[in-house]
């Protein structure tokens, strides 16, 4: 909505800003609120989480980011209850959700712009729109890769 309304560049700008505001109030809401209470529930679990994103938050936040098929939320609050820093999270938030923004604007500002059948067949709105439906893929493929190499 946002490339259609605004177009790719103040579109993906927006979108972006909005998403940290809310990504950065949900991880400083629940890092104050749920992090020794779930610590203390969770307790290995948890651990594992932690260490797994401590190891390299960054590309460990960026990576999850992009695989649009994961809960946004949950990446945010399990962020929140590890020991990673706030600016690693929203330095990887930033790597990982800036091209999937940038492909749904364009996306979303290609489609409003149609005006004929051979526009909407044309390579670019092709291109855009196989690249919006193929990440749709990309998180339950690295799901399976995972589980099938172990």
């Amino acid at each position: 909505l946002a490339g259609a309304l605004l177009g790719p560049v103040w579109g993906t700008a927006c979108t972006l800003c909005g998403v940290l505001l809310g990504t950065s109030a949900l991880f400083f809401g629940a890092r104050r609120l749920f992090r020794q209470r779930f610590t203390e529930r969770l307790g290995e679990r948890i651990r594992r989480v932690q260490e797994r994103l401590a190891r390299r938050p960054v590309r460990a936040v960026a990576g999850l980011r992009m695989v649009i098929t994961l809960p946004y939320g949950v990446i945010t609050v399990a962020a929140a209850l590890s020991s990673i820093s706030y600016r690693h999270f929203i330095l990887g938030s930033v790597l990982g959700d800036f091209p999937v923004v940038v492909l749904y604007t364009l996306g979303g500002e290609r489609l409003a712009s149609l005006n004929s059948i051979s526009e909407a067949l044309s390579p670019l709105t092709v291109a855009i729109l196989l690249g919006v439906g193929l990440s749709l893929f990309v998180g339950p493929l690295l799901r399976w890769r995972r589980a099938r190499h172990g």
